[in-house]
């Protein structure tokens, strides 16, 4: 048996067994409890704690927090809530796979250790990790606040939306992105993949 995968968000551990022809995943990862954080707390404090359990992932948490309020609230968010709620999404998505990607799963591709020692093996795409990782934090701190829990979402809506203007220099921004979008689709593309 041999631990096949050892770079993850979060704790877990790909078990193949040759002889056997068998995977297993198995999540190590233990329960945080912070439910018990939220008794006695008020609605307007809940989708603030609850984002603190993750580092990576605070966007997704926050918005499944405020999701669950408004269900058991029966608010029904408007239309520019939810487009800048998908926004914020786009940003924890591409956050999410720009770490995993080229920092926990390039490095056993391509014989390094850490995805720190990219940047000497494969500056283009160390680079392009880094201008991706930064347009990323770019869309959650125009919408969200800030790029790690998100200070700007609300019950219902927002305390505060972006302006016209910043949407368009984002817009802009995130255009100018296509090329390393494109330097990552080619990198692992070209993967021979187990």
């Amino acid at each position: 048996m041999r631990d096949f995968i050892t770079k993850i968000e979060g704790h877990g551990q790909l078990k193949i067994n040759w002889e056997e022809e068998s995977v297993r995943l198995e999540i190590s990862e233990g329960e945080r409890l912070f439910e018990g954080l939220l008794i006695n707390r008020s609605a307007e404090e809940m989708y603030w704690i609850t984002p603190r359990i993750c580092g990576v992932c605070p966007i997704a948490h926050t918005l499944a927090s405020l999701n669950a309020l408004e269900n058991a609230l029966g608010i029904i968010p408007n239309e520019t809530t939810l487009i800048l709620r998908n926004l914020m999404k786009a940003a924890q998505i591409i956050q999410s796979h720009v770490l995993h990607l080229f920092f926990l799963a390039l490095p056993d591709y391509i014989d390094i250790d850490r995805g720190t020692e990219l940047e000497n093996k494969n500056p283009k795409a160390f680079q392009a990790a880094l201008k991706l990782k930064e347009i990323s934090d770019e869309i959650a701190f125009i919408i969200a606040g800030r790029s790690i829990h998100p200070t700007t979402p609300t019950i219902g809506g927002f305390h505060k939306i972006p302006t016209k203007k910043q949407l368009e220099i984002l817009l802009n921004k995130i255009k100018q992105s296509e090329k390393e979008t494109k330097i990552t689709f080619d990198i692992f593309n070209k993967i021979k993949y187990p």
